[in-house]
């Protein structure tokens, strides 16, 4: 196997296995964002057996101005509020409020780049949506960004609540963001998100998947980072994220 087959097979047997990495095998770490992707590749196509194919991506950026990163969701880990999870299953466990876009059109390759106006045309609503993040390390914080890339940016599941069709006119920017833990809100704040305009992520995307592997298709989500951060929680959580304007989602750990 070359580098990126080893790199593969290794995180996808952590998938299985549910052993954790202290890193990917030597030689194998990927140096750029375009051997990362190759890695998601290779993972996205072995799992589609059992998880499906791509339900959507996730895309986010560190800053306004930084070079989003982006990973496929399979379709397998995506349930609609109020969501059921097997706490037992998760190790890293943590959870991010965010928002979500819904393609209601394929978005394939052009002869010119996609722009704000195409995006806004194709989307006909956006969901709140919980993501899992669940690392195939394990201390992803402690790695390079080009290593947790490869391991699909630590997706671990995708819960979605209520499509919201009027929203164009909502403050996606700096809405009021907060988490309630069992009943209790252990955290709320505004303007969360680093990236600020959701949109210049999911134009980005738009681009980036047209290129890779031939366009976001109808029926896809796009999720586009958190506004908590990544918040921790216990193996029987129930959570709640709640986001003003979007509307809330649910999932509890059993």
């Amino acid at each position: 196997m070359n580098p990126i087959e080893r790199a593969a097979a290794s995180l996808l047997e952590a998938r299985r296995t549910g052993a954790r990495l202290d890193n990917l095998p030597e030689g194998t770490a990927p140096s750029d964002a375009a051997t990362a992707y190759a890695i998601q590749d290779l993972i996205t196509a072995e799992l589609r057996p059992e998880l499906g194919g791509t339900g959507g991506w996730k895309v986010g950026s560190k800053g306004t101005t930084d070079q989003p990163l982006c990973a496929p969701m399979p379709l397998g880990l995506f349930q609609k509020s109020p969501g059921n999870l097997k706490g037992t299953d998760f190790k890293t466990r943590i959870i991010e409020a965010e928002v979500a876009f819904h393609i209601a059109s394929d978005l394939p390759l052009l002869d010119r780049a996609y722009e704000s106006e195409d995006l806004i045309d194709a989307i006909d609503f956006i969901v709140p949506a919980i993501e899992v993040v669940e690392s195939r390390y394990a201390n992803f914080r402690a790695l390079e960004r080009m290593s947790v890339l490869a391991d699909s940016l630590s997706n671990g599941g995708f819960i979605h609540g209520q499509p919201v069709h009027d929203w164009r006119s909502l403050d996606l920017v700096n809405p009021t963001a907060s988490l309630v833990v069992d009943g209790a809100v252990t955290l709320e704040t505004r303007g969360g998100n680093p990236a600020g305009d959701l949109m210049r992520l999911v134009v980005w995307l738009a681009n980036h998947v047209a290129q890779r592997t031939g366009g976001l298709r109808a029926g896809d989500f796009v999720t586009t980072g958190s506004f908590i951060g990544m918040q921790p929680v216990g193996p029987s959580a129930d959570v709640e994220i709640r986001l003003s304007g979007v509307g809330n989602a649910r999932v509890r750990f059993e």
